[in-house]
């Protein structure tokens, strides 16, 4: 009985903050706010945007490389060498 109160009340709250909100978010709205507002709301933290630059190359490195392993891969089975998968 507890879980159908408690959704009750979940819903009942719901309906008030989702009534209110086509008012307060309308594409008028929307499309009228300053960059900087869209910024603030919806933008990636200045730590983020460091970290993903690192990240992305970081990932441009490592494929760099694997393109250069795969290219030597394929120039050691034209000349009959094979890398040991022992190594």
């Amino acid at each position: 009985m507890k879980v159908v109160v408690d959704n009750i009340a979940v819903l009942g709250v719901e309906f008030c903050l989702l009534e209110k909100l086509s008012d307060m978010l309308s594409s008028d709205v929307v499309m009228n706010l300053d960059d900087t507002v869209v910024q603030e709301i919806a933008g990636e933290e200045e730590d983020s945007q460091k970290e993903r630059a690192r990240t992305l190359a970081k990932l441009q490195s490592l494929e760099a490389g694997l393109q250069t392993l795969h290219r030597l891969g394929r120039r050691k089975k034209r000349g009959k060498v094979y890398i040991s998968s022992n190594a």
